[in-house]
């Protein structure tokens, strides 16, 4: 009984956690840095380059959590063979292409590096003839498949399915929150000032040693907490596609 009212209460506050905007991000980073002074031109550090501080951890975040999981639906094009990496793609976790015309059921493609293909097929698979792909490769920018989409497959409307770890968008108004607005995510929002206030720190050649610190421990409990849940051992959590 007391176990499960502790899970109670656990969730009680998580569902009490409110979203930190980019503006009250911002105060929390003046008041750790003894920069909280409400006259601008006293302040030394100015609006601007806090929050390009900001969105810089809110990226080196998502890049070492890789907490934002999204989906990318792309319609293929006839005899072509390479599309562009989804925007703001950290790494690619699966590729999947339509199975008909006639359903969303998708099948996953299996990677392969480039080197691979070439052991494959010994006869050249950039001459491969056009069809339905089963592999699929990177190279630089780009997603390709081991032979161009035909002219029939092409037909079939976002046939080509990219699930893959994002960056987030970066704040720009005061009223904008971390991590795309995702909400369970807002949890770590103070992450990201302890991050911030760390580099202002150092860059003042003050001590920093006990704000990184708990930096670390914070971003590295966020990546535990992604990748384990109670009921199974994954790898990621998806926040939803688009």
């Amino acid at each position: 009984m007391k176990k499960l009212f502790i899970v109670l209460i656990g969730l009680f506050v998580f569902s009490q956690v409110e979203a930190k905007t980019l503006g009250q991000i911002r105060s929390d980073i003046r008041y750790k840095i003894g920069d909280s002074t409400m006259t601008v031109s006293a302040q030394k550090w100015s609006d601007g380059e806090l929050n390009i501080r900001i969105n810089d951890v809110q990226r080196n975040i998502a890049q070492y959590t890789r907490c934002i999981y999204v989906s990318s639906i792309t319609t293929p094009l006839s005899e072509v063979r390479e599309y562009p990496r989804p925007p703001k793609c950290i790494s690619i976790d699966r590729v999947s292409f339509l199975q008909t015309t006639s359903t969303t059921s998708y099948k996953k493609l299996e990677a392969k590096t480039i080197g691979g293909l070439d052991v494959q097929f010994t006869g050249g698979w950039e001459n491969n003839t056009s069809g339905r792909p089963q592999y699929y490769y990177e190279r630089g920018n780009w997603i390709g498949f081991e032979r161009p989409v035909s002219a029939a497959v092409a037909a079939s409307t976002g046939a080509i399915k990219i699930d893959y770890f994002k960056y987030p968008e970066d704040m720009t108004s005061d009223s904008d929150t971390p991590f795309d607005g995702v909400d369970f995510l807002q949890l770590y929002g103070d992450i990201i000032t302890l991050g911030v206030a760390g580099s202002c720190k150092q860059d003042e050649n003050k001590d920093n040693t006990a704000i990184m610190t708990d930096y670390t421990s914070k971003i590295n409990l966020m990546l535990s907490s992604l990748q384990t849940k109670s009921d199974q051992n994954v790898q990621h959590i998806s926040i939803g596609g688009k």
